[in-house]
């Protein structure tokens, strides 16, 4: 693992609590371990040969089954979050809205990286 993928996921914990906090006013520690995976993976989303909305779609997903992996471990009795009565939603734990936020978020973040990063990621994933 490299210094970037680390650095990726202290900011992701650190700040998808911070944004969580300005958001609603509070956050949970589990939302710290979300933010902590997910922005590497948005990091890996990045690379993937595909168009950038494809990209988006990917990480979208990503992040909203990991909420959705974090809510039934964390959540079960829904005190952190609430999805219940939103629309589409999976035992209240992830919804159609936020799916649709993630993707906003992941379409800001999953630009094509430079041809160099690209070829430099290959050669760390034949390495590891």
């Amino acid at each position: 693992m490299g210094m970037k993928t680390v650095f990726a996921a202290l900011l992701g914990g650190i700040g998808y609590p911070m944004l969580e906090i300005l958001y609603r006013g509070r956050t949970h520690k589990s939302m710290a371990l979300a933010g902590a995976l997910a922005l590497p993976y948005l990091r890996w989303c990045a690379c993937f040969p595909v168009s950038r909305p494809l990209r988006a779609l990917a990480g979208a997903l990503g992040i909203t089954a990991l909420e959705a992996m974090i809510g039934v471990r964390c959540n079960r009795d829904h005190r952190i979050w609430d999805y219940r009565n939103s629309f589409g939603n999976w035992q209240g734990q992830v919804c159609v809205t936020y799916g649709v936020l993630w993707y906003a978020l992941a379409f800001l973040l999953v630009f094509r990286p430079g041809k160099a990063f690209a070829e430099k990621m290959k050669k760390s994933e034949k390495k590891g």
